[in-house]
Parts: structure tokens; sequence; C-alpha cells
């Protein structure tokens, strides 16, 4: 487990929950239509469903698709209530704009399920969920690397890519698991070695 972990295990302790969002995805209505007001809508659809996942997706461990393992606390709350608030505001405004039917007229479905761990095992288990969850993320990272270096991406690329993933990983992170955790922490000097 990782050192000086009792912090972290009081902290999953006192309650996570699961975010778990469906939002009506461009890929379950798109009717063909081809033209270019409907592929206006399309296009304002499609960015508005990855700006909505993306944020929901970045309040904590993303586990499975449209499933994220969340702290419970106040700042949590707000911000799951203020995403859903703004997901329902855009997508009717989306509709406003849509005369020909291609989004579903359905809300986002935005919900968290809290629960407590019934022991100290039980809340073990889910801080390493979580680890594995950034092992994974920052391994995937690692070979994209080493798949641009054989490419011969250019350095510049390589950087602003390499960036940019780690501010979303790091975003998630809402136990510091990656300043506290030491196989973590190998994993990011080897991605920072071959990134520069």
């Amino acid at each position: 487990m990782i050192p000086g972990s009792g912090d972290l295990i009081k902290e999953i302790e006192d309650g996570v929950a699961l975010l778990i969002y469906d939002l009506p995805s461009p890929r379950q209505g798109f009717n063909g239509v081809n033209d270019r007001k409907t592929s206006g809508v399309y296009r304002a659809w499609k960015s508005w469903y990855e700006k909505v996942s993306d944020r929901l997706s970045s309040l904590g461990y993303k586990i499975q698709y449209s499933v994220v393992m969340v702290p419970y606390n106040e700042k949590t709350i707000k911000e799951v209530e203020a995403l859903k608030q703004y997901a329902d505001y855009s997508l009717k405004k989306l509709w406003d704009i849509d005369r020909d039917g291609v989004i579903p007229r359905r809300q986002a479905d935005i919900k968290l399920i809290v629960f407590k761990p019934s022991s100290r095992q039980d809340a073990e288990a889910l801080l390493s969920v979580f680890k594995a969850t950034l092992k994974e993320s920052l391994e995937h990272l690692r070979d994209l690397i080493k798949a641009w270096l054989k490419e011969k991406k250019p350095k510049e690329y390589m950087e602003s890519k390499t960036r940019e993933y780690l501010k979303k990983v790091r975003g998630q992170d809402k136990l510091n698991l990656l300043e506290r955790d030491q196989e973590l922490k190998q994993l990011l000097a080897e991605i920072d070695v071959l990134s520069s």
C-alpha cells in the first residue's frame, strides 16, 4: 500500500460517491441529414457533449465509461450541481437552434450515488482502484510517447500533447496520489525523461 496512506484511507472511509452520467450522445441520434444547417447543429451538439463529459470525468477517478469515483464532500456536490445546471441550460439552447430534431429531447442524467466503505479493507481496496486508474493512464501516456518517438514526431508536438494529457490526469487525482505514491512518481519521472 501507499506509505503514509492513513490519511487517504480516512478520507475514503468518510465517504465517496459514484458520479454516473448519461448524456444525449451525438452517436445515438444523428439521422445522417447532410445539409449545412443540420451539420452545424450536429457540430454544436458534439462540442457540447465533449465539453460536458470531459468536465464530469475530470471531477475524480474515471473507473468506467460515464462512471467516475469522486470524494464525497460539499465541494464535489456543488461542482456536480453546477455542471448539471450548465448541461441542462446549454442543451436547451441547442434544442432552440435544432429545427430538424437532430438532438434527442431528453435531459442529461447526472447522479451521485454516495456510499461509505464498510471496513478499512474496503477503503484500501478503493484506494488501490484509484491508484490503478492513474497508473493505467500514465502507462498509456508512456506508450504514446514511445510511439511518437518511433514516428519521429516533432519535440514541440510531444511536449504539448504530454502537458495536455498530464494536466487532465492531475485534475482527476483528487487524493494527490501522483505526489504520494512512489510507483506513480517513478512513472511520471519516466514520462518526463522520454518526453524531454
